[in-house]
């Protein structure tokens, strides 16, 4: 979007490169743009796709369906060590989030376990300069705060906003 008239251009053309059902993007150091793609009823071709961050062309499948458990990808971004870190379902019974080469899309690690912390729902991730990663919960308004080198469980920022509270989930996050 043009920020200063609202106007708009086609960065990523539809279905450019598979993408089915983008969720959630980043742009990585090598100024590349990289998307969640999810396929509904066939996991199968989830994937982290990668564009040109100067003319949104396609440039191939980063991390592939299944490289770690990668399934129904959400949240995503790079962290202080270039690497690049997903919210997915994961194959241990639950949403995590995994660690993956920052340069060559290869897994390298589940970062935060299922449930660390007593997160249920986690969909939002984000690196801060305060040396944290915190993350969003889908489903419990809550915001967890995690160490961004070693991704041990630190505290919940945020209590739950309860069922008087207008935010119902955390579904995006800035600082």
């Amino acid at each position: 979007f043009d920020v200063g008239t609202g106007g708009y251009d086609v960065f990523v053309a539809t279905e450019a490169g598979g993408l089915a059902i983008p969720g959630h993007f980043a742009f990585g150091s090598d100024g590349n743009l990289y998307v969640t793609s999810q396929f509904e009823g066939d996991r199968t071709q989830d994937a982290v796709k990668r564009y040109s961050g100067a003319t949104g062309a396609y440039l191939g499948d980063f991390v592939t369906s299944g490289s770690g458990g990668l399934s129904q990808a959400a949240g995503i971004g790079f962290g202080p060590d270039s690497h690049l870190y997903v919210v997915t379902n994961g194959t241990t019974g639950g949403r995590v989030v995994n660690r993956y080469n920052g340069q060559t899309g290869a897994f390298i690690d589940i970062f935060v376990p299922a449930g660390s912390g007593g997160i249920a729902h986690p969909s939002q991730l984000l690196f801060h300069t305060d040396g944290h990663l915190y993350v969003g919960d889908h489903v419990n308004p809550k915001v967890y705060r995690y160490s961004a080198t070693t991704g041990a469980f630190e505290d919940v920022l945020t209590a739950s906003l309860g069922s008087s509270a207008s935010v119902i989930s955390v579904s995006g996050m800035a600082f």
